[in-house]
């Protein structure tokens, strides 16, 4: 660390919320899951595998889920080798 900075305070950054970042029309179950994602304490910030379990992700796990083109949906939650 550069001994110049050593003792150097940094401004207090106060948070405006996520109504204020995102519209309306976003679904509240994805700011849900960004706002677990991006904690900066990664002792506060949610595994990748917790976050998959989420609500917004229910979809995905629908039997007969297909995709645009037709095609079944891969099995994206099986998680063993």
């Amino acid at each position: 660390m550069n001994p110049d900075y050593q003792n150097k305070q940094l401004p207090r950054v106060v948070g405006v919320g996520w109504d204020n970042i995102f519209p309306e029309h976003v679904d509240r179950k994805a700011v849900e899951v960004v706002s677990k994602m991006i904690c900066y304490d990664p002792k506060e910030r949610i595994p990748i595998y917790r976050a998959l379990t989420m609500p917004f992700f229910d979809e995905l796990r629908e039997e007969g889920l297909l995709l645009p083109n037709g095609n079944c949906i891969p099995d994206l939650f099986n998680f063993s080798e």
